[in-house]
């Protein structure tokens, strides 16, 4: 059932040709079983970057049915401004302080490694990169950046190439990311063994 989940996402959004994707679920409340999904497309990356913001202000429910990170739901019977009560289910990730603080500490260390790998990269090219596959919108994929750029472990530098943002909630989009020559050692990558070696 994941695996053709997954098709299908991967499929609708292929047809459609739209760059970004936003699946979330609906699910009404009450009693009723039915739940639908609701497919935003876009091939504007503000377009999708204002829905995730949506989710955040409103939403309650993020679930990983889909590929990792990239489907949200809603559900009427556990969102406390219908039903009066916190919800008490722990298996899904809510749209909520807990799960803000999570998706920030894996992009913190995730996205260093990530400018690493190819040393120089537009910000915005890593956000519509990343856009379909984390719940985060790009504010939070920015305060996910502030400590390596607050300790230079990153470079973020404006397009004149002589502005240099000391903190990641400062980047804007136009700015280049860059690896620094001198890495943090957890950073540097490891030497593949040579032929003779094995």
């Amino acid at each position: 059932m994941r695996k053709t989940t997954t098709y299908s996402h991967e499929g609708i959004k292929q047809e459609s040709g739209a760059q970004y994707m936003t699946v979330f679920f609906i699910r009404p409340a009450g009693s009723n079983p039915m739940a639908y999904w609701f497919i935003h497309l876009a091939n504007n990356y503000r377009a999708n970057d204002v829905m995730k913001k949506i989710h955040w202000k409103y939403g309650n429910n993020f679930s990983h049915m889909l590929s990792p990170s990239s489907f949200f739901g809603y559900d009427a019977n556990r969102d406390i401004a219908v039903t009066g009560q916190h919800d008490l289910l722990l298996d899904e990730h809510h749209f909520d302080d807990a799960t803000d603080d999570r998706v920030r500490g894996e992009l913190s260390e995730l996205l260093p490694k990530q400018v690493y790998e190819v040393e120089r990269q537009p910000f915005l090219g890593l956000m519509s990169g990343l856009t379909n596959y984390t719940m985060a919108d790009e504010f939070r994929v920015k305060q996910a950046l502030d400590i390596a750029v607050a300790t230079g472990d990153l470079l973020a530098v404006g397009k004149d190439g002589k502005t240099r943002r000391r903190k990641g909630t400062s980047i804007k989009s136009s700015d280049i990311l860059i690896a620094p020559p001198q890495r943090p050692i957890f950073f540097v990558p490891q030497l593949k063994k040579s032929s003779s070696e094995n």
